[in-house]
């Protein structure tokens, strides 16, 4: 029976050494991972703080113009406050009534800020607006001025008949009738500008009116650039972070 007891009694020794060890290693590990975490002064090291996510685009254009990033209509110029976009290309597209549509790709930097000023220039169509405007002032004008030679024709002829008493002489009626044709004439020329005009300023007001600023992919003419490559500046982290367009 000793020789069983004393059997006994080393195997649970033996087991009980075995999880001591277990333990001793186990904390040995944890200690080891600690004393790494905390560097050699013992206290925690703080954490990077992460690299910004978010850009700033400001964008200057005419007052009144639309502006769309990236397809979507951010604001009227002037823009209140700068645009919040995320890091990588986008596509900034400034359009107004009367202008031409200028389309402008940009790239922004993690956590930076970028303005963009855009300038418009009048369409063809409205520059002839603008034109027929002035020709359609120009006729109502003349219309006016013949308007009132012909006003004046026909009181000539109207004074000479009122002076003429018994007997006209030859070079009276000869004054009277000119004086009748050419009022005549003077009242058609008026007419014919004063309708030119008008037409005119109607054909105006059409040009004017239907002057939309047209949205095309041909607003953007520049092609992305296939790979964008920006870098990444942050308390021990630096790099640089490529995107690929397509």
């Amino acid at each position: 029976m000793p020789r069983v007891r004393s059997l006994l009694g080393s195997t649970h020794v033996s087991h009980f050494e075995v999880f001591s060890r277990s333990i001793v290693v186990a904390t040995l590990g944890v200690m080891m991972a600690g004393t790494a975490a905390c560097g050699s002064s013992g206290a925690l090291r703080p954490e990077a703080p992460p690299a910004p996510t978010v850009s700033r685009l400001g964008v200057e254009a005419p007052s009144g113009a639309d502006v769309r990033v990236d397809g979507v209509l951010v604001g009227v110029a002037p823009l209140a406050s700068a645009i919040t976009a995320s890091p990588g290309p986008h596509a900034i597209v400034v359009s107004e009534t009367g202008h031409e549509t200028v389309g402008q790709r940009v790239v922004l930097a993690p956590g930076k800020s970028r303005t963009v000023a855009i300038e418009l220039a009048e369409t063809t169509q409205r520059t002839w607006a603008w034109i027929t405007f002035g020709a359609s002032a120009a006729g109502v004008s003349t219309g006016v001025v013949f308007g009132v030679l012909a006003v004046v024709e026909e009181r000539k002829a109207r004074d000479l008949v009122q002076r003429g008493s018994g007997a006209v002489s030859a070079a009276e009626e000869t004054a009277y009738n000119d004086a009748l044709a050419a009022g005549s004439t003077y009242r058609v020329g008026a007419g014919i500008a004063a309708g030119a005009g008008l037409g005119l300023f109607v054909t105006g007001a059409l040009l004017y009116a239907f002057d939309e600023p047209v949205l095309e992919r041909s607003d953007t003419s520049a092609p992305p650039p296939p790979v964008a490559v920006i870098p990444i500046l942050a308390p021990d982290l630096v790099g640089v972070s490529a995107q690929i367009v397509y």
